[in-house]
């Protein structure tokens, strides 16, 4: 396993894991060349098998104060073996390179493995909230 800075020249293999995710309503494919191009973003993947097969993003907001973790997926042939711990170590680890006083992380509180994970990098749970999501959106009714 390797972690490395990710490529325009990964855009197949990113998209091959996004078109798992949320029955291929993945948000990655829209924000893959503007976290790539973003002086703020640090997009790394796990390349392994002579592909990427798990990708996050650390993004800067605040001048650089705050670090958002963003965009975590693995390739599901390759979960359960500790690609997304080794990911989410990574980027705590950046965050503490660059000096990140606060470090955010957003996870649906139905996830048990991102809960896990976020439990065993040493995140605290600041809130829950409800998002919504309508698959054929009809008229509201008055």
């Amino acid at each position: 396993m390797r972690i490395r800075k990710l490529r325009s020249s990964d855009r197949d293999d990113v998209m091959e894991i996004s078109r798992h995710v949320w029955e291929g309503h993945d948000y990655l494919p829209s924000v893959f060349e503007s976290w790539l191009n973003d002086e703020n973003s640090h997009f790394y993947g796990v390349e392994q098998d002579d592909r990427v097969v798990a990708v996050a993003n650390l993004r800067l907001l605040e001048g650089g104060r705050t670090g958002w973790m963003e965009g975590l997926r693995v390739h599901p042939d390759y979960r359960g073996k500790g690609y997304a711990n080794a990911m989410t170590q990574f980027l705590v680890r950046k965050a503490e390179d660059l000096d990140v006083a606060r470090l955010r992380y957003t996870t649906g509180d139905n996830n048990a493995a991102s809960l896990r994970l976020a439990s065993m990098a040493g995140f605290q749970k600041l809130l829950e909230k409800a998002v919504f999501w309508c698959v054929k959106p009809k008229k509201a009714r008055a």
